[in-house]
């Protein structure tokens, strides 16, 4: 549906905190991007964590 669309469409999935490399083998093909972290709340903490996913 997505490339159908006449407009380009940046498509991103977050599935949350516990992702697997299968579960990324399985959208790799429909998704622009795959986060593999979870939300930012409003701590230093949660934003650090990011850099040590990085």
């Amino acid at each position: 549906i997505l490339k159908a669309k006449e407009n380009p469409i940046l498509y991103s999935i977050s599935p949350g905190t516990h992702v697997t490399l299968e579960m990324a083998e399985k959208v790799k093909e429909a998704v622009n991007m795959y986060r593999v972290t979870g939300d930012d709340w409003d701590s230093w903490r949660d934003l650090a964590f990011h850099f040590d996913i990085a």
